[in-house]
């Protein structure tokens, strides 16, 4: 797709993968999943929207987040801002999705129902809820409004079996800060939490209906966040579309790469300043064999190194630029020192390796870290390892 929607779960799974972690190891089923696609459709496609939700963010709290997890979403919104645009969409499609959406619950509840069991059912479901309550709820709230959305109640309270003047009661609760700092923290989980817990998931479940029902009316394709999954409509028979193994391949370099950093700023500007270069060359149709869907395995694989060593993806960490600049500079002023010596004090046996070493230097365009950098990592073995870290490629459908 050229032009389509993205959920915001998706980036935020891909920003927690990137902060929340100390390697790639940690990560959970669905960390890896989305971060790989996300990857993917980034750097295949000109231009992506924020699928909007039923609630307008209340005024003012989108910029005032602080938290570490929220400042690198909007580091990560701001870096892709050529490619994701965070605008809202006109408000009577919205409406008008809102009102075939909460039609669609009334008389599907049950359908719901098992879609919401179904999927905590799913293998990644336990770690993503994990981080969602300890990471994500803080921020959640505050930005969000509260835990779940107050325009959903009356249908959640269906879905949930519970008095939507209960659940109504319980929202006001889960807009107040210090009470859910204390039940991210594991404090205080009485039978609020849990109903608080139950009504989060729900809606985070079903909002992917009312995703598909947005990109529906504005005919754009859009790309769910795996909890949405079994709550989305069957895709019909041929519409899937396979991302070819070697754009797969490099999804995998790219998103492994950020990892080599320490900071998760640093980790996301190494992800977004990747992910700019390849949808930049892809766009201009530098590599436009990369979407070949006949190369498989060992060829997808080969194809993929051969394109991140072609487009120049950084793969370490930007401190080894620095560090080998450093150390180049200051083997140059020794050479540099060790010919002045050599001018007047003319020792044969040393002339050889200090005029070796100069012309190599000297013959080395700036920045030489950098150089130095991309010829220690930038290699077959070295690519091949991020392309095939664990768990390997994974093959998915989408709309």
């Amino acid at each position: 797709m050229s032009y389509g929607f993205i959920d915001s779960a998706s980036i935020m799974n891909v920003i927690s993968a990137l902060t929340c972690h100390k390697s790639c190891k940690e990560w959970g089923e669905w960390e890896w999943k989305s971060i790989t696609e996300v990857t993917e459709v980034l750097f295949l496609h000109r231009l992506l929207r924020i699928a909007p939700g039923p609630s307008v963010p209340p005024f003012g709290r989108l910029e005032a987040a602080r938290s570490t997890l929220y400042t690198c979403y909007d580091l990560t919104c701001k870096q892709l801002g050529r490619i994701v645009e965070d605008t809202r969409i006109d408000i009577r499609i919205q409406e008008s999705a809102k009102k075939v959406f909460k039609d669609w619950l009334l008389h599907n509840v049950e359908d719901a129902k098992g879609a919401i069991t179904e999927t905590k059912r799913e293998k990644g479901y336990p770690h993503w809820e994990q981080w969602a309550i300890e990471h994500a709820w803080v921020d959640h709230s505050y930005r969000l409004n509260g835990l779940f959305n107050a325009e959903m109640i009356d249908e959640l309270a269906l879905v949930l079996k519970v008095q939507s003047n209960d659940l109504r009661t319980l929202w006001t609760k889960t807009t107040d800060l210090q009470q859910v700092k204390n039940w991210s923290r594991g404090q205080g989980l009485d039978t609020d939490f849990e109903l608080a817990r139950d009504a989060f998931m729900a809606a985070a479940i079903l909002r992917g209906r009312f995703h598909d029902f947005i990109a529906s009316q504005m005919q754009w394709q859009i790309m769910h966040h795996p909890i949405r999954q079994h709550i989305l409509i069957p895709l019909s028979k041929g519409t899937g579309y396979r991302i070819p193994e070697a754009v797969e391949y490099l999804a995998q370099i790219i998103a492994n790469s950020a990892m080599k950093e320490q900071k998760p700023k640093d980790r996301i500007l190494s992800w977004t300043e990747n992910i700019r270069a390849t949808q930049e060359a892809y766009c201009q149709n530098v590599i436009p064999e990369i979407v070949n869907p006949e190369l498989r395995q060992e060829k997808a694989l080969e194809l993929a190194i051969k394109t991140a060593k072609k487009l120049q993806i950084r793969v370490y960490p930007r401190s080894l630029e620095n560090q080998l600049e450093w150390a180049m500079m200051s083997g140059a002023t020794l050479v540099t020192s060790l010919l002045g010596l050599w001018i007047v004090f003319p020792w044969g046996a040393l002339a050889g390796g200090v005029i070796g070493v100069g012309a190599w230097i000297s013959g080395m365009s700036k920045p030489w870290g950098k150089r130095a950098a991309q010829a220690l990592k930038l290699t077959t073995g070295h690519l091949r390892e991020l392309a095939t870290s664990k768990p390997g490629r994974i093959v998915q459908s989408r709309r």
